[in-house]
């Protein structure tokens, strides 16, 4: 399966209080963000990470994507930096199903015509006004916004955040269901 996410926000105790999320501490919330993680994403499921994965270091975050289940292709966010401020030594730092995309990224998405025909998703940390193929139903997927934008923007377009969906990644299923795509 192909699942969505963004803004877990790991090691960030501030983030507990900006966003009213349920949690006593950050290590509280680490735990629970990782277990609602794994309950949802079996070993070899994709999970595009839309951002703001942790503010903490490349060690931090290597810790973190070997305790999650899942193929990992992040699209990094604001906060994503201090992790992947060298890419070379991210890569070899990372497991080998952890990759790094650019903060702009497309995935078609190919299906048959009697199950509603081809997708595009367009893939970004922040909600866009327009993007690729926007007015040909090409879907536009992003973080950053912890559930504050009135949507639609333009479009069809979701936050993924985890602020919005429980706490755990989103699938495309759940996502086309939401957006009422077939």
């Amino acid at each position: 399966m192909i699942y969505f996410t963004a803004d877990h926000h790991f090691g960030h105790d501030k983030i507990i209080e900006y966003c009213n999320r349920p949690f006593e501490n950050v290590a509280h919330m680490n735990t629970e963000l990782i277990k609602r993680w794994n309950e949802t994403v079996d070993p070899n499921d994709v999970v595009y990470h839309l951002g703001d994965f942790t503010l903490r270091d490349i060690n931090y975050a290597k810790t973190l994507f070997n305790m999650l289940n899942g193929r990992i292709n992040v699209v990094p966010g604001g906060h994503d930096k201090s992790w992947m401020l060298h890419p070379l030594e991210c890569k070899s730092e990372l497991r080998h199903n952890v990759t790094i995309l650019p903060p702009l990224y497309t995935i078609p998405i190919l299906r048959p015509r009697s199950e509603g025909g081809d997708l595009l998703f367009v893939l970004c940390h922040y909600a866009m006004r327009t993007w690729d193929r926007q007015h040909y139903g090409s879907i536009q997927l992003f973080g950053h916004s912890h559930g504050k934008l009135q949507l639609p923007l333009a479009g069809r377009q979701l936050d993924v955040g985890v602020d919005v969906w429980d706490y755990a990644p989103v699938s495309m299923e759940q996502v086309l269901e939401k957006l009422g795509v077939r």
